[in-house]
């Protein structure tokens, strides 16, 4: 999965090798951490790494994004209803790196698509600037588990 600005969404040439002999997909196939940035022309993504899980997109702050990885529940209505019900922002996050967001839309898809040529993405805007990613395992209890990311701004000091 790739979470990219819009505007560089031409720079992203999915499963074929448009640059050479190693395609984007290969590229973000490499990434071995859950998430990591990565550069798309002049512009930085995100890649999460492992398996494709199924991801949901939640605004939880204005210009602060959670990536929920879906691992197991029962339904999609028990693990949303345990999200729910968690105080976000008591949650211990592990810190996992930065990256430059460019202001606007970005795009969450498969990264074996070209950018230009996204079938299906999840959106939402970022303000742009320094943000931080973050990263951890949400299990309430054994019948729900997900993988949760947390992008937002880094504040200014």
């Amino acid at each position: 999965m790739l979470f990219a600005p819009r505007r560089s969404l031409s720079n992203w040439h999915g499963n074929s090798a448009a640059h050479g002999s190693i395609s984007d997909y290969a590229r973000a196939c490499d990434i071995k951490d859950e998430i990591a940035a990565l550069l798309i022309g002049d512009a930085q993504a995100l890649v999460l790494g492992d398996e494709p899980d199924r991801t949901a997109l939640i605004e939880i702050h204005p210009g602060t994004v959670l990536l929920v990885r879906w691992r197991w529940a029962d339904s999609e209505a028990a693990l949303m209803a345990a999200l729910d019900s968690a105080e976000l922002d008591t949650l211990s996050f592990s810190s996992l790196g930065t990256f430059e967001a460019t202001p606007g839309p970005y795009h969450l898809f498969d990264s074996v698509y070209e950018g230009a040529a996204v079938p299906h993405a999840l959106q939402s805007s970022l303000k742009g600037g320094r943000y931080s990613y973050e990263s951890m395992e949400f299990r309430p209890h054994d019948k729900i588990c997900a993988l949760l990311h947390r992008i937002g701004p880094v504040p200014l000091a």
